[in-house]
């Protein structure tokens, strides 16, 4: 079992960067699936065990993770409550949360994220009260504030180029 577990901790980890909540709740769960009749205790000791592992070996980096899925977020338009959210749910501690988000800016993630969705000065069609609407609700669901949101939609492109820029 114990093999089993390394083995298993290392495939994991190649097959796609975790963190360490994240590779304990995914070792249990195949323990107790792969051996028949295993206790949640015994269960639990063997995905530690795989832990402990990769710990030893330096193949867990929380920190590193934090960064890393921050800045690609950012960069895709995700906004720094979204951000420590999702964060949140894959078990990384509140520290990292808060010193990944050092660096970014709601505003410059919400630029990224009008881009993509063609919203405020990027849209492609005239603003009318259901397209602002629709552009504020989509702003909201992903964790913007009015203000950013109010903002970006309003900005003429020529100032939005030159914050990009900054």
């Amino acid at each position: 079992m114990l093999s089993w577990v390394k083995n298993s901790a290392l495939y994991r980890l190649n097959q796609k960067m975790m963190t360490e909540h994240e590779l304990f709740a995914a070792l249990k769960k195949k323990a107790l699936s792969k051996f028949e009749g295993i206790s949640p205790e015994l269960a639990t000791r063997i995905a530690r065990h795989g832990i402990d592992f990769c710990n030893e070996h330096r193949l867990l980096d929380d920190k590193t993770y934090a960064e890393m899925k921050t800045a690609s977020a950012a960069r895709s338009g995700h906004s720094r409550r979204r951000i420590a959210r999702d964060l949140k749910t894959r078990g990384v501690e509140t520290a990292l949360i808060e010193q990944s988000l050092d660096g970014v800016e709601d505003l410059a993630s919400a630029l990224n994220y009008a881009r993509r969705r063609a919203f405020g000065p990027f849209r492609k069609v005239p603003l009318d009260e259901k397209r602002k609407a629709k552009e504020f609700g989509a702003f909201a669901r992903n964790g913007y504030s009015a203000s950013v949101a109010g903002k970006v939609i309003t900005l003429p492109i020529e100032e939005i180029e030159a914050l990009l820029e900054e």
